[in-house]
Formats: structure tokens, sequence, C-alpha cells
């Protein structure tokens, strides 16, 4: 808008006003209003005054130089520290504002309440699932098609803690020294896709990292750890151990003796004993004979630790079988030295 003031124009002044030199209006209007200058036009008014015994009858206003701005859309786009968080978990959010001006006003929203201070920053916690944030940004530029504008909204999910959870199973009841044994992770829970480490008595094994573990043991007490890393970002804590102890035997030979030789009466029996170690409380025994008739064979009912035995002939010899009864024996069988008769 443009506003000429008249001195000595009388009662009826004309005006024409001028654009870069080009009439564009004349009348009686002392104000011209129009929206489609450009940049650096030039306006001018010529002033006829409807006085009479004038020095000039017209006179031209002082030229005003129009500077154009542009037309500014202010915008405002808010990001978030995280978009999927645990329960509890604080969230950080920014904006980052366009043709803001020089003191932009921030009002954020939570589910269109309005919250937080006027800052291009907020912080929230205890958010809930599918809570949605955003900002209304006021702009204080000049020449803006809206001065309030409101960003992009932003919805978080929000994910319940849970517990990991892992046990350790083991097939074989009894150890023995130098046997390999497997050990599974199982009853698991809560861990998505779990990375894992094993420990034997308290020593990481850099070689273990899956869901099975198999080791060798020298004889004694152990303790067998898994370590379950649960992937699932609301794990708390975000692992779970679970130990067990194995006792490991020794692996021991038996051993078994009889007299070497014997001397009996012709038609007398001899009572032979067997004297047995490390064989385990209820070892199995077979006496077996070699005479001139056969080679050796079992001797039939002969399964006690002793022999009642009637030798035939001189030279006839006998000998035991024992099968140990412990589960760590290096074998199943033993058999004792060989006695002979003299008879």
């Amino acid at each position: 808008m443009f506003t000429a003031t008249a001195i000595n124009g009388g009662t009826q002044p004309t005006y024409e006003w001028l654009i870069n030199g080009n009439s564009v209006f004349l009348g009686n209007q002392n104000a011209l209003s129009i929206d489609t200058l450009t940049a650096n036009s030039v306006v001018e008014v010529i002033l006829t005054s409807g006085l009479s015994c004038l020095t000039a009858p017209q006179d031209t206003s002082d030229a005003i130089t129009v500077i154009v701005h542009p037309v500014l859309v202010p915008s405002v786009a808010i990001v978030a520290s995280a978009t999927t968080v645990c329960t509890g978990e604080t969230v950080s959010f920014t904006a980052t504002p366009v043709n803001g001006g020089s003191a932009p006003v921030y009002q954020w929203t939570l589910n269109g309440v309005n919250v937080g201070a006027n800052a291009p920053g907020f912080t929230a916690t205890n958010l809930s699932n599918g809570d949605e944030v955003k900002v209304v940004l006021t702009s204080n530029a000049s020449c803006v098609s809206s001065a309030n504008i409101e960003s992009n909204g932003i919805i978080i999910l929000v994910q319940s803690s849970v517990e990991p959870v892992v046990e350790i199973g083991y097939s074989q009841t009894i150890i023995c020294e130098n046997n390999a044994v497997t050990f599974n992770a199982v009853n698991q829970s809560n861990l998505g896709n779990p990375t894992y480490e094993w420990l034997v008595d308290g020593n990481l094994v850099s070689s273990a990292n899956s869901a099975s573990f198999t080791h060798q043991f020298a004889p004694g007490s152990h303790a067998v750890t898994v370590r379950a890393n649960s992937s699932l970002a609301c794990a708390v804590p975000s692992a779970d151990t679970f130990s067990i102890s194995v006792t490991v035997q020794n692996s021991v030979d038996a051993t078994v003796v009889i007299p070497s030789s014997y001397n009996v009466n012709m038609g007398e029996s001899a009572l032979i004993s067997a004297t047995v170690q490390n064989a385990g409380t209820a070892p199995l025994y077979q006496w077996q004979d070699s005479t001139a008739m056969h080679t050796w064979q079992n001797i039939p009912s002969a399964s006690q630790m002793q022999i009642s035995y009637l030798p035939q002939t001189n030279g006839d010899k006998i000998r035991v079988n024992v099968v140990s009864s412990l589960s760590c024996s290096p074998s199943t069988a033993y058999t004792s030295n060989v006695l002979s008769f003299i008879v």
C-alpha cells in the first residue's frame, strides 16, 4: 500500500500512479494497493492540483524502489534417538526447522497434548506403546506462507522387559576320565538368537560358542557353566548363566589273582579263591579249566569268587574271568593267572 500526501492539492486533486515510469492508475485516489510488484520496481505518483494561481499545477513525488522478498515456506522435521524402546527407557527427540526465523517457538505434543518446554529438543520417559510425539513450529521469519507448522509424527513402540533363562542338560549319569561328555543348553526362553559362552571351573573355553559343548575331564569334581546372551533388546539382564557340578571317576584296571600252583591228592577237591581289586562291589565271575580232555572252557555253575574243583590228573589247570562292575573300568573283562594242579 502506497499513500500520497498532497500539499496545496485543492479539494479535487488527481493522482497518476506510475510503476517503472508506466501509468497504472489515474484518478482521485491518493493510495495505491498492488500485489504484482517485482524486485526493484520504482513507484511514483504525479499530483495535479485543483487549485488555481499555482506556480506549477503538477508535482511528481519522490520515487520508491521496492525490495520484494520471496515467500518463505516454514517446515520442521523431528527425529528420535530410538523408535523401539524398553519399558521406562528414555527417548530424546530433536527438531530441525527450515525458515523458522531468528527466534522460532516450539510446542511439543504427546498424543495431541502439549508437553515440554519451548526448545528444539524434548526428552520423554515412561512412554507407552503407540505414543505419538510431534512438535508445532511457530516461525518469526518475514514473508512466511504460514507461521505455524506441524512436524511429522513419531510413534514409539514400547516393549516389556523379559528375563532370559537357560539350563544345562546332559545324558551321562556317570562320567569317566578322558571320556567326551556333551552338554546342551536347554529349557531356554526369552533369548531370541542367543550367543553362548561355556566355562569349566570358571575358565572360559574360547572354542565353545554354540548351544552344545563337548569336553573331556580329568578325575575329580568340576563346575560347568553356560552363559546365554540374549539378542532381545529388552532382556533384563542381558544374559543368563547356569552351572552344574559333575564328578569324574578314575578309569582303573581291575586285577584278579589266584594261586599259581596247588598240591592235591588224587580224588580230593581243592577250594580256590580269587583275590580281586578295583572290580567294584558286584563283579561277575566265570571259572574255566583246561585238561587233557579239552582246552579252556567254562566250568558250569562256577560263577562265584571261590570254586571247589576236583582235578583229574596232574597238570590240570584253572583260571577265572572277572567282569568289573565299575562303570569306568577300562576293560569289560579281566582274566587271572593260571593255576596248575599237582596231583
